[in-house]
């Protein structure tokens, strides 16, 4: 995902760095200036947003997961050993799904 995000803020970069230079906005000499400019503000609003989506889907997916593996083994307790950023998401959806009965 850290590749994929990466190449599509370049670009973003790049084709907006093209479009500032030709409006003569920006010099040629500044041009790798701006593209670092242009970078940081993408990468400070969007990769946050990106991966957020990410760790959100994430969660619900393990959470459906864990839930369907209850209802199969008919427990009503159960222990997942998950990373430190996903246990209060994935606790969330388990609750959300036990309480509106949408076990999946």
């Amino acid at each position: 995902a850290s590749l994929i995000c990466g190449s599509i803020l370049n670009s973003a970069a790049a084709a907006s760095e093209r479009g500032i230079e030709q409006t003569g906005a920006v010099s040629s000499e500044d041009r790798d200036d701006v593209t670092t400019f242009i970078s940081a503000i993408v990468q400070a609003y969007a990769l946050p947003q990106v991966y957020t989506a990410i760790l959100v889907s994430r969660d619900e997916a393990m959470a459906r997961n864990i839930v369907r593996q209850m209802e199969d083994l008919d427990s009503r307790k159960a222990v997942a050993i998950v990373g430190a950023m996903h246990s209060n998401g994935i606790l969330a959806h388990i609750r959300n799904l036990l309480s509106e009965g949408n076990i999946p």
